[in-house]
């Protein structure tokens, strides 16, 4: 983040002891080592660095910039920054610590140019303050803000975990319950921005993270804003789009300016289709291509991409990517719907334990055999040993025609599927 002009390149050990990044002791306790290891009484820098990096003294990062003889800009107000995370078009986001409390965060920092424009600085500063108010355990926080030299910042929780995106890419298409679990959390991450006038307007899979306990956070919030402002909102310049193409809703393509908390939907539903067959409902063809799809074209089947997607995931999918936006449902709808689905799932799984307990029980029962060699169980059993018994709709914890009827009146779209 530094802004120096580099007039005469200076040492690394020399920017080093400029920086502030190391104090003096801990300096000379690492030289002072590294002389009787070589038996020399100079030290290379080459060597300092590395030991400097390996007892996490200094970063890559930091060493990088110090060895291009740079010293300025490793901290911003009380927060050390160890490297960056990410860049947009006004913002840089840094994994940082808080020097006094040793915390890691994630600080997003106003680029100089975002500055030249009044309306850029009053938005992300608006935007800071109106996500300052959220506390939700789904929604990444925000602890602190302010400028230091012209740079204005918003201090963020970081999250130490993966976004769903490069885990996708990874893994390939997650398990299903596993998905439909992240959903229900993004769900209700998103009651809470809508709850409080919030709209994400970039909802997708790289804006949704998980720590190492399977919590979600969404994160990236650099398109939020409260509903009062995202119809008078600077941001789209020279018609340009505000969003990520593969999960844009149709209305939001059309005018970035004016939408409502049921884009995120639209969003999550192409995000929730992503997760369980590895891409966007339209990720084929140009930009322009993709735009029209939003617009006009159905996705193909949830379930018919993957076959083993019940339908009623495939048909939730399908209300939350609805053309129409006032036909979609709230996210707390979304979350509700998810967790009727994994209630429904879990008591199905422990029906299967039971009965596999059941048959346990039973097998010491004397059985009688075939002629053909099978071994069949005693008259009144329905199972077989030779193969595993094929489920029947009967089996399935899907929600039935009756509950479906009632979901669907809820959304009022009683005709959809």
């Amino acid at each position: 983040m530094s802004t120096q002009q580099q007039k005469q390149k200076i040492s690394f050990t020399e920017a080093l002891k400029r920086s502030g990044l190391v104090n003096l002791s801990d300096l000379t306790q690492i030289e002072a080592e590294l002389k009787e290891l070589t038996g020399d009484s100079t030290v290379q820098e080459r060597d300092l660095a590395d030991a400097l990096e390996r007892n996490r003294l200094i970063t890559s990062w930091q060493r990088e910039l110090l060895e291009d003889g740079y010293w300025e800009g490793f901290f911003l107000d009380k927060y050390r920054l160890l490297k960056p995370l990410g860049s947009g078009g006004m913002c840089c986001v840094y994994l940082a610590k808080h020097e006094l409390l040793q915390r890691k965060v994630a600080i997003k920092v106003l680029k100089p140019k975002g500055i030249e424009k009044e309306s850029n600085l009053k938005r992300f500063q608006r935007e800071s303050q109106a996500l300052a108010t959220l506390d939700h355990e789904n929604v990444v926080k925000v602890f602190d803000g302010g400028q230091q030299n012209g740079f204005h910042y918003t201090v963020m929780e970081y999250v130490a975990g993966s976004d769903l995106r490069n885990l996708t890419i990874d893994r390939g298409p997650l398990p299903i319950k596993a998905v439909v679990q992240l959903m229900a959390q993004a769900a209700d991450g998103l009651a809470c921005l809508h709850e409080n006038q919030v709209i994400h307007r970039d909802i997708k899979p790289a804006n949704l993270l998980v720590d190492g306990q399977g919590k979600l956070r969404i994160a990236d919030l650099g398109l939020a804003l409260p509903v009062d402002l995202a119809n008078d909102s600077p941001t789209m310049e020279n018609n340009s789009l505000l969003g990520t193409v593969d999960y844009l809703a149709p209305e939001q393509a059309r005018d970035s300016h004016y939408v409502t908390p049921k884009v995120d939907i639209y969003s999550l539903g192409c995000t929730f289709y992503y997760l369980l067959t590895g891409e966007a409902p339209f990720a084929r063809g140009s930009l322009t291509d993709r735009l029209l799809k939003h617009q006009v074209d159905k996705p193909a089947r949830l379930d018919h991409k993957r076959s083993d997607v019940p339908r009623e995931l495939a048909w939730l999918c399908n209300q939350m990517l609805r053309k129409n936006p006032e036909l979609r449902p709230t996210a707390e709808e979304v979350a509700e719907l998810m967790r009727h689905w994994l209630q429904l799932h879990d008591e199905k799984v422990q029906r299967q334990k039971e009965a596999v307990q059941a048959a346990k029980r039973q097998s010491s029962a004397q059985p009688c055999t075939t002629g053909h060699g099978s071994t069949v169980w005693n008259k009144g059993d329905t199972l077989s040993l030779n193969k595993p018994e094929r489920a029947t709709k009967r089996d399935l914890p899907a929600i039935s025609q009756e509950e479906t009827q009632m979901k669907t009146n809820d959304f009022h779209v009683m005709n959809a599927n």
